[in-house]
């Protein structure tokens, strides 16, 4: 059954999805994607990782992060140049394992 909806409800969302990084690979703007793990309200918690989703292998488990977290983290990327053009993923202290 799961399987019956992502090919069908959830086909358009991730069409649009793969569209959109095309588009953005392309785009002559300064640009930096995040992608957060599953996110919930309440406090921060002291720290998170952003790390290139290059050197992501796997996210094991359902890792969950505060809102709170992901918007301090935006802030510090928003002025980095450095970042600029790269995909950065943004997960719990640890919630990741590099590429071998």
């Amino acid at each position: 059954a799961r399987m019956m909806a992502y090919q069908t409800v959830g086909k358009k969302l991730f069409d649009d999805k793969a569209l959109a990084e095309r588009a953005l690979a392309g785009a002559s703007v300064n640009w930096t994607a995040v992608y957060p793990v599953v996110l919930k309200k309440g406090a921060a918690i002291p720290e998170a990782d952003v790390v290139l989703l290059d050197k992501v292998a796997l996210v094991p488990g359902v890792q969950v992060l505060p809102f709170a977290n992901v918007a301090k983290e935006l802030v510090k990327l928003a002025p980095d140049e450095e970042k600029a053009g790269q995909r950065l993923l943004i997960t719990t202290p640890g919630g990741w394992r590099p590429v071998a």
